[in-house]
């Protein structure tokens, strides 16, 4: 892919448009850097991926079962994040699904807590799951089979509400308490998520983990302007990713 790009000495040189993970732009700067690519080209392009300072505080919210994630959370909890589980059944209450009508109360009951937290200097871990035995996850289901879906409707549905639900939170949050870093696990999760902040664009700042960097948020939005942001998968990073990701590595 990289052989389309201009090079220094000649060959190539119209334009190419490239779109993929952050391991493009790791591969990008790698090409850029060994093949004597222009220096100022090379240094903008470059992070020092392997360096970033600690934050007071971070919130992190998962949404996956994976048994990594399971350990991701156990490690945050023991390094003294607050530990806040998320009941989805009832947050995904009056989603639509005819499983009640209290999910806007149990979503503002999760969101003050969520914010107190923050605002008292703790860090917070929020998680719909511990691991793919947690019973969280066949009580949501459950719930969802018996507004009307079927159980693998009900699988895909809820997450995806659930991760709108937390969207919700998370801007609430925000808007509250003027975080620097939030980290994201699991696929809906951090899509709707991201959606839900809508940022403009997403800059890769540090290689918190393979294929799931610390990035700076481009925003005009004022509560947004000092952020930065991790997305990852539930299968993604080290053990103590979250604690990482707290105390930076400088």
């Amino acid at each position: 892919m990289l052989d389309g790009l201009s090079r220094p000495n000649g060959g190539h040189s119209r334009p190419l448009f490239c779109v993929g993970s952050s391991g493009l732009e790791y591969a990008m700067i790698q090409w850029w850097r060994e093949s004597g690519a222009d220096a100022q080209v090379a240094r903008a392009a470059a992070v020092d991926s392997a360096r970033f300072e600690a934050v007071p505080q971070v919130l992190a919210v998962s949404g996956s079962a994976s048994p990594l994630s399971a350990l991701q959370i156990d490690a945050a909890v023991a390094a003294g994040f607050v530990d806040l589980p998320v009941d989805a059944r009832a947050l995904l209450a009056g989603s639509g699904f005819g499983c009640g009508s209290s999910g806007q109360d149990s979503l503002d009951q999760l969101t003050g807590q969520t914010i107190q937290a923050l605002q008292q200097g703790h860090s917070v871990m929020l998680h719909t799951a511990r691991g793919v035995r947690d019973s969280r996850i066949e009580a949501s289901i459950a719930a969802l089979v018996a507004g009307g879906l079927i159980r693998e409707q009900a699988r895909h549905e809820g997450g995806r509400r659930l991760g709108q639900q937390l969207g919700q939170l998370v801007n609430t949050v925000l808007r509250a308490v003027p975080l620097r870093r939030l980290l994201l696990s699991g696929g809906d999760t951090s899509s709707q998520i991201t959606q839900r902040l809508a940022p403009d664009a997403l800059l890769i700042a540090a290689r918190l983990a393979p294929g799931a960097p610390l990035c700076r948020v481009v925003s005009r939005q004022r509560h947004l302007q000092q952020l930065q942001i991790a997305l990852k998968g539930g299968q993604m990073g080290q053990a103590d990713y979250f604690v990482k990701a707290l105390r930076g590595t400088v």
